[in-house]
């Protein structure tokens, strides 16, 4: 059913690239009454990802389309993922308030290779092995390259300026808001809740819990934050010869960096690999991960979420970093996880209890409570346009 706007709606911008989330998004903001959303895409080729054409205007120029966004007052405008230069961002006029969404690559530097410093949270990234590989001439050599093109295209001088701009910034999980807010001085951008939910019917119980050992899944994409190769050094003195490991390297992975994964792989004699290098859809992609009892994610920073809850519907057994953001947090919370460190032949041949199963499956059921999540959203929404509006009447009483 096509949603009615009324003269009063709140007038909203959201600026988006070509991404899986964003059809996830156009969802979410459409089911909340008293506002209308305006997605601006900027794409060079024609809409892939993004399945709900209709709702979406695209640009092949970053600066045609903060120059269009600027002619229109919007009252607020969201800004999913820091998809676009600094200094273009920068330039959203300020009667807008601007909602930044951050997706995890825009948030992180890497402080073991110390090449950029433009990002509020900077830690290491890279595991021990995985950061000598990308320390290799040939390797360093492409980083330099990729940083030359960030300081000529980007300007990182408007790094600072952009987020004095910045009025909310939304963060995947609550403790990297609190780690920015520790680290970074002056700190004044608010927080903002919100997350790419789907809405979904998740079982109350743990659909045919299966004790047998299945595959074993590493990693989301061919980001070298993945930390494959320290997985597969953990992997290789663990007999996993009789269980199938697959190995998604269709997504964001640099081809120098695939070559290694593999490279390491064969030097290691771990040859019962399926490496996932097609995109595949999504019912596809959710058979694979029913393959699984086991799924090993080696990120630091905040990555593939979304497949970790995911798999933790399906009792999948999770293991994560210790020092991982994730890892501390889905702890925290009370998931029944798994550290990398502890890792054993027998914790690997151990599934999960079905009361550790059930376990995982109420508490994400608890946060992905779609009814709940859009009335708490709307309700933020609407005390930002409060906000601004006492804002401009105390000014005006100046």
């Amino acid at each position: 059913m096509t949603k009615e706007f009324k003269p009063k709606d709140i007038p909203i911008a959201h600026i988006c690239i070509d991404e899986k989330f964003i059809d996830c998004a156009i969802h979410i903001f459409e089911s909340i009454n008293g506002i209308k959303n305006t997605f601006y895409c900027y794409t060079t080729q024609p809409l892939h990802f993004i399945k709900n054409k209709k709702e979406v205007k695209t640009y092949n120029d970053k600066k045609k389309l903060i120059e269009q966004i600027n002619t229109c007052n919007y009252t607020i405008i969201f800004l999913h993922g820091r998809i676009l230069p600094y200094p273009l961002l920068y330039r959203i006029k300020e009667q807008s308030t601007l909602v930044w969404l951050s997706w995890g690559f825009d948030l992180y530097n890497n402080n073991q290779i110390k090449l950029l410093n433009d990002r509020l949270i900077n830690i290491n990234l890279y595991k021990p092995i995985t950061r000598s590989t990308l320390l290799k001439p040939k390797m360093l050599l492409r980083f330099a390259i990729e940083i030359a093109r960030k300081i000529k295209n980007e300007k990182l001088i408007y790094a600072k300026k952009f987020y004095k701009r910045v009025d909310y910034i939304s963060t995947v999980l609550p403790e990297e808001y609190e780690f920015i807010k520790e680290k970074c001085e002056k700190f004044s951008i608010k927080n903002f809740e919100f997350k790419y939910l789907i809405e979904e019917d998740i079982p109350k119980d743990i659909q045919n819990h299966n004790k047998e050992i299945k595959n074993i899944l590493i990693g989301n994409s061919g980001s070298e934050s993945n930390n494959h190769l320290d997985i597969l050094y953990a992997l290789h003195t663990i007999d996993t010869s009789k269980r199938k490991i697959i190995i998604p390297i269709n997504y964001a992975g640099k081809m120098s960096y695939v070559k290694e994964i593999k490279k390491t792989a064969h030097q290691l004699g771990i040859n019962n690999i399926t490496y996932l290098e097609r995109f595949i859809p999504y019912e596809e992609y959710a058979r694979l991960l029913n393959s699984c009892s086991i799924a090993i994610f080696g990120h630091i920073r905040q990555q593939a979420l979304g497949n970790i809850y995911m798999l933790l519907q399906r009792g999948v057994k999770i293991f994560l970093y210790r020092d991982s953001f994730v890892y501390k947090s889905l702890k925290k919370v009370g998931y029944k996880i798994y550290s990398i460190e502890d890792m054993t032949g027998q914790s690997l041949n151990e599934p999960l209890s079905m009361q550790d199963c059930q376990n995982n499956l109420n508490l994400y059921r608890k946060f992905a409570n779609f009814p709940s999540y859009l009335q708490n959203l709307s309700k933020e929404i609407h005390d930002i346009v409060c906000a601004k509006s006492n804002h401009i009447s105390s000014s005006k009483c100046r």
